[in-house]
């Protein structure tokens, strides 16, 4: 897995770009005056969509808290079986962002922080853990596989 990390500075035409939660546009003091602001979240997130557009596979992840259940479902294609298949993307999901207890006692599977991950990511994480589950590993073994998997290769 690689990352790309963009910084961009622009400035924008007179427009109000980004509203806060009362939707109110965003506003700064900069250099003693009140200014229209833009949260890097807003320029990110079109960063994203426009990336989406422009190359849909390079770019096909989902920026999300419910990470578990794809790759539960990444798990099965590979071959392991449904209880385990659900029980390790557990294990990655709290490896990687900290599974949200209180939601699982809701029904559902969730991690407490939002993850982006790419179709690929998943499906490699999936496959590098298949192959680690199919010879049965003992407890200690598996949560050093867990991270292995789910670490980017160096």
């Amino acid at each position: 897995m690689k990352l790309i990390e963009l910084h961009i500075l622009q400035s924008f035409p007179v427009s109000c770009l980004n509203r806060d939660d009362v939707g109110a546009p965003k506003t700064a003091i900069f250099g003693g005056a009140t200014r229209a602001r833009i949260s890097s979240q807003c320029l990110k997130r079109a960063i994203r969509e426009e990336a989406k557009k422009m190359t849909p596979k390079l770019f096909a992840g989902n920026r999300s808290r419910l990470i578990i259940t794809p790759l539960a479902d990444a798990l099965k294609r590979h071959g392991v079986a449904e209880p385990k298949a659900t029980d390790m993307a557990k294990l990655v999901g709290d490896y990687l962002a900290t599974a949200d207890e209180a939601a699982e006692k809701k029904g559902e599977l969730k991690v407490k922080t939002l993850m982006f991950l790419s179709p690929a990511e998943v499906d490699a994480i999936a496959k590098a853990l298949a192959e680690i589950v199919k010879k049965d590993p003992k407890a200690k073994d598996l949560e050093k596989a867990v991270a292995k998997a789910a670490s980017p290769p160096r």
